[in-house]
């Protein structure tokens, strides 16, 4: 459900870009994105290798 809400507030914010910087809005919205997706992917390996099982 909350990738809904991400994507439905992207294609809002979208609209609101002028079309010429629409690329790069995406470009930085991919980039935090997938930024902050591996931040929390090694908080989860560091849980895990300290035997806290979804923390």
């Amino acid at each position: 459900m909350d990738d809904v809400v991400f994507q439905e507030w992207w294609r809002q914010a979208q609209r609101q870009v002028p079309k010429p910087l629409r690329k790069g809005f995406n470009s930085l919205v991919i980039l935090v994105a997938w930024t902050l997706w591996k931040l929390r992917n090694r908080c989860v390996r560091r849980s895990a290798a300290k035997g806290r099982p979804g923390a």
